[in-house]
């Protein structure tokens, strides 16, 4: 933007104080590359016919600049013009397509009592770079304390921590329960993928083996847990019920009840 490499190149909104800051001069001291590099990359992005910005990993997930570094990432493909064209980043527009959503509008559950101090549904990850007073946490495939060590000093306070893992890790060391999991030889799981705007790709995974050893798997350990809080919450007898379900609803949209779910998991193992 100094050069005016690019026409009409707008100015983020999501920085704050002038771009003069952000200037490859006085970023030097903290990204340790030399500003002739950063220069010679500018120009290279904002000639080339498809340039592309790509942002992703760890770098996002954990750590209090992890998202201003995502739209900042994100920003240079904005700038360039590159949004929904080839070699560019191609957004989907089919909506969210939730595989479980349909399932459990069919399952008799008990209504939750309101409360001023519930979690927002729309909240998808935790925030772990800043400390909360958290009763208790449960970690899932995750390793916080490797990924971004400064997270220990949000895991310390927690009074109780429990650790789904396969293999001993470096947050498992922090936990006062560690629950052997299983991988993903021996699990029960399904994902949702999209291919096009309007094709998703279901995969689905079953054990292709039996763990010889005292494992159980996540999902069938929580589910055993709401059990014990509200009996009359119970919705999947386990991790298998729960992707046998699914995929019924999946292939046969009107399957609804015991009935219906057996008669799609009967043609979907046909079609096999």
């Amino acid at each position: 933007m100094r050069e005016n490499l690019i026409k009409d190149a707008a100015k983020p909104t999501f920085t704050s104080g002038s771009l003069e800051d952000y200037a490859p001069e006085k970023t030097q001291a903290l990204t340790d590359v030399e500003p002739e590099k950063i220069i010679r990359i500018a120009r290279e992005f904002a000639s080339s016919e498809r340039a592309l910005a790509v942002c992703g990993g760890s770098a996002g997930a954990l750590g209090k600049d992890g998202q201003s570094s995502f739209l900042a990432i994100n920003y240079l493909n904005i700038l360039r013009g590159t949004i929904n064209k080839p070699g560019g980043v191609l957004l989907s527009s089919y909506p969210h397509f939730d595989l479980i959503k349909k399932v459990l509008s069919n399952l008799p559950v008990s209504a939750p009592e309101s409360s001023s101090d519930s979690v927002d549904s729309k909240e998808s990850y935790v925030d772990l770079s800043f400390p909360k007073p958290y009763a208790a946490m449960f970690i899932h495939q995750m390793n916080p304390v490797f990924s971004d060590p400064r997270t220990i000093d949000t895991l310390k306070p927690i009074p109780f921590i429990v650790k789904f893992g396969s293999f001993m890790d470096e947050t498992a060391q922090f936990a006062d329960i560690i629950l052997p999991d299983q991988t993903y030889l021996d699990s029960w799981n399904l994902g949702a993928i999209p291919l096009t705007e309007k094709k998703m790709a279901v995969t689905v995974t079953q054990p292709i083996e039996k763990s010889d050893v005292d494992s159980r798997q996540a999902a069938d350990v929580v589910l055993s847990l709401a059990r014990e809080f509200d009996p009359s919450a119970r919705s999947f007898d386990s991790a298998e019920d729960i992707v046998r379900k699914v995929v019924a609803s999946t292939l046969n949209p009107n399957a609804v009840g015991k009935a219906g779910v057996k008669q799609g998991v009967d043609e979907g193992e046909k079609d096999e």
